[in-house]
């Protein structure tokens, strides 16, 4: 069985990120639809082009002229798949190695597999605790050891999804808590699971565990994932706000959580990473200036020895993949790159 997994690419980032597809294909049988999200019309020309290469490579246009949630654009994806399995992945993943064969003895008895966690997040930074109001994309599993998944990587029954989505109306997009249905928020409260906020598909993925499906994380040596570089271009392009406007949201944001403290003693603000922010702004500089024959940026140091490790290893590996990529296209004489 050839699976089909759906790559979303998101404004600014085709020309940097498609190469990575070349690895993709080289290591698996699998087929890719690249899905332009809010993409400019040079960027949906360049999807287009880069598609006509391989016959297991599809572009698809989703309906929008500008970017929609990750949640809602998986969604209309997932209502328009036909085949066995829903399977999707971040435009920032790159294969190194055969990958499939890991996931395969998993199908028969798992609703849903996942991968992907990326490459600056450390395990502790992958558990949910109990105390924390906020389940994040990050958050693979809770403390007692319940999965929760993610959208970086995964596989899907797709006739349980389309199941459970006609049945229930949960899809995959985040939720916050009070604007669930009455009824969703009595499913999670029996889960011991009740949030202020669920990001991209946390809450179907609960729900559907507790109808008595299994889901699985499991991380892949084969498969690297970069994390957050889609969203640098939309952050840079975003209007700087006024001083004002920007000292009123710190100011709000402290509040919130000295009020959370006062409500909940035992809170306290979490860490979704350390070093987040930094590795997304220069894996998006270093694939820029892998692309643009540019001097590379200087790798940030954040005072974590094994995380830094991880990084200068994929620093290696993309600058590996971009010279292979560049050379079989000078070889064939055609455009690998778009």
């Amino acid at each position: 069985m050839s699976l089909t997994f759906n790559i979303i690419y998101t404004p600014g980032t085709v020309r940097y990120l498609t190469f990575f597809v070349h690895s993709l294909l080289h290591w698996s049988d699998c087929s890719f639809r690249l899905a332009a999200n809010g993409c400019s019309p040079a960027e949906e020309d360049d999807l287009r082009t880069f598609c006509r290469q391989s016959p297991r490579l599809e572009y698809y246009r989703l309906p929008t002229d500008k970017v929609i949630g990750h949640g809602r654009a998986l969604n209309h994806l997932q209502q328009m798949t036909q085949t066995d399995k829903f399977c999707f992945m971040d435009s920032d993943i790159y294969a190194t190695g055969e990958f499939l064969s890991q996931f395969r003895p998993f199908f028969p008895d798992h609703v849903a597999v996942f991968s992907c966690s990326p490459v600056w997040c450390r395990a502790t930074d992958q558990v949910n605790l109990a105390d924390n109001p906020i389940l994040a994309g990050e958050f693979n599993r809770t403390a007692d050891g319940r999965w929760l998944g993610n959208t970086y990587f995964a596989i899907y029954d797709n006739a349980v999804l389309t199941d459970f989505r006609q049945r229930t109306g949960i899809g995959l997009e985040g939720k916050m808590w009070p604007k669930l249905p009455p009824l969703q928020q009595q499913r999670l409260r029996a889960c011991s699971l009740q949030k202020e906020l669920y990001d991209t598909a946390k809450v179907l993925n609960i729900l559907l565990q507790a109808e008595g499906h299994q889901l699985l994380v499991s991380e892949s040596a084969a498969l690297q994932h970069l994390g957050g570089v889609s969203i640098v271009p939309i952050e840079r392009r975003r209007p700087r706000q006024p001083l004002l406007h920007t000292l009123y949201q710190r100011l709000t944001r402290k509040a919130y959580i000295y009020w959370r403290r006062l409500r909940q003693p035992h809170y306290r603000r979490f860490d979704f990473g350390k070093g987040r922010a930094a590795y997304k702004v220069y894996f998006h500089d270093l694939l820029v200036a892998l692309h643009e024959k540019r001097m590379l940026p200087t790798q940030p140091s954040v005072g974590e020895p094994e995380i830094e490790k991880r990084i200068s290893t994929v620093t290696e590996q993309l600058q590996t993949l971009h010279q292979w990529v560049s050379h079989e296209n000078s070889l064939s004489g055609s455009s690998v790159l778009p």
